[in-house]
């Protein structure tokens, strides 16, 4: 199987349609300039950043995990008749595991009541440029039963006020399209959109 990411109005897309190629996800790309906000957070919370030599470590990842299932449900797997459920969850949580481990993204995540009730995977830059950072949004989730705390909204604030403290200019965030509860929280944060990609799976 081969993936593929393009802008909705590159030439591929047509060329998908024409031969039957289904489309299995929509994206919207979204940006924000950490130069033009102040990122304020309530400072009574208790923020962490994941490391492995803690020995709460392995607990705070699996919560983590079941904290992100819902992040998953529009996703271009599930679209994908090739797929189990059990294997798209084994997927996607190898790819968290990875990811942290590696340390190819930091977690960040907020503990209430000694539980975690949001998270923040963040992978500091992907630009090219050496004098130009770009951090980028993997993961971000918060309980459903604090909504109302908005745990989610401070714990961003959190690590970008740490971005800007390292001349992060820019932060990226892609979003499903279908997840509108996603896009509203990116908006409320002073994202803009910026791009429309479509993913394709290419069989062999």
């Amino acid at each position: 199987c081969c993936y593929i990411r393009v802008n909705t109005n590159h030439s591929f897309c047509k060329w998908a349609e024409t031969n039957n190629i289904p489309l299995l996800s929509k994206k919207v790309s979204q940006h924000i300039n950490l130069s033009l906000h102040l990122f304020k957070y309530n400072t009574l919370l208790s923020y962490h950043k994941w490391n492995d030599a803690h020995k709460e470590s392995k607990d705070v990842l699996n919560q983590v995990l079941e904290l992100s299932k819902t992040s998953f449900n529009h996703n271009r797997f599930r679209a994908d008749n090739h797929f189990s459920e059990h294997v798209i969850e084994s997927i996607y949580s190898n790819w968290v595991v990875n990811e942290v481990k590696s340390g190819q993204a930091n977690l960040y995540y907020i503990i209430s009541n000694n539980k975690v009730v949001a998270f923040f995977l963040y992978r500091e830059n992907i630009s090219p440029l050496k004098k130009f950072k770009i951090g980028f949004v993997y993961l971000i989730a918060s309980s459903a039963d604090y909504t109302e705390k908005k745990y989610a909204s401070n714990l961003l604030n959190y690590v970008f006020n740490i971005a800007k403290d390292v001349n992060t200019h820019y932060v990226i965030a892609n979003t499903e399209s279908k997840t509108i509860s996603a896009l509203s929280f990116f908006k409320k944060n002073n994202f803009i959109e910026r791009a429309y990609l479509n993913e394709y799976h290419l069989w062999n």
